[in-house]
């Protein structure tokens, strides 16, 4: 199976540099207590839930009190979820169950996305062969 190392992938990401748009300007880091610190500078804060709110059957320790700050500071919140087998409904009643207060509506599940986005993408001419995906990756 054909692989690129580390250094032959930063090597192909700098020839294709010039052909990349421009690089973002330098962020200043900022360290805060908490996502309630920040809130004020947004409408919406959309959550991904594995890793941020839980990871399998367990709480994020402390996110229940995160989620419980920005909606008492009255943001507008998402959960995004790559889990495509959960409906939003029963997300929200997993997240529930663990403590944290999602409606259905506030659920947005990965897959769901797709049906509303593959009419607009446009068909490939032609479908690359792994033959020449093959040819494409540097040895």
């Amino acid at each position: 199976m054909p692989y690129l190392t580390f250094a032959d992938a930063w090597q192909a990401y700098r020839r294709a540099e010039p052909r990349l748009p421009p690089k973002p300007p330098p962020v200043t880091m900022q360290r805060i207590g908490g996502v309630a610190g920040i809130a004020d500078r947004f409408d919406l804060v959309v959550l991904d839930a594995w890793g941020v709110l839980n990871i399998g059957t367990e709480p994020i320790a402390g996110a229940a009190a995160a989620v419980a700050a920005l909606r008492a500071l009255g943001k507008r919140l998402l959960v995004l979820s790559n889990d495509g087998t959960r409906e939003p409904a029963s997300a929200a009643a997993r997240h529930r169950s663990r403590g944290l207060d999602f409606a259905a509506d506030e659920i947005i599940v990965g897959i769901e996305l797709l049906p509303g986005l593959l009419p607009g993408l446009r068909q490939p001419s032609r479908w690359a062969s792994s033959a020449t995906s093959r040819r494409l990756m540097p040895r």
